[in-house]
């Protein structure tokens, strides 16, 4: 079934699929959100709604590594302890921040800096 697109009236969904491997289903949910399911399970949602979570991305267990909320705050990472989180235009990280180069840390004066 390489390179299909399978619409099945009544049922809400639509299956795209590359290779008997590998389909993505696209489902209306009962609640009106929207899902793209894998194999594995939920791989990407929206929900229309004015609060809470508007949209995921998910783990192959189906828990989200990046998530938006109608609060603006935006959390990447783990489920449960997110390595970053934004609010409006503030960053917090929950972890280390590591890489290769140069870093520049502005901060603002008065500011407590603490090393762990």
């Amino acid at each position: 079934m390489p390179n299909n697109i399978l619409i099945t009236p009544g049922s809400a969904s639509i299956q795209f699929s590359g290779s008997s491997a590998n389909t993505i289903r696209l489902q209306v949910e009962p609640s009106g959100s929207i899902a793209f399911y894998g194999s594995s399970g939920t791989l990407f949602g929206i929900t229309d709604s004015l609060s809470g979570s508007l949209m995921s991305v998910n783990d192959i267990s189906g828990l989200p590594i990046l998530e938006v909320f109608s609060d603006n705050r935006v959390v990447m990472g783990t489920y449960g302890s997110a390595a970053v989180t934004v609010t409006g235009s503030t960053t917090s990280f929950g972890g280390k921040v590591s890489g290769s180069g140069s870093y520049r840390l502005v901060v603002p004066v008065g500011t407590n800096l603490y090393a762990t």
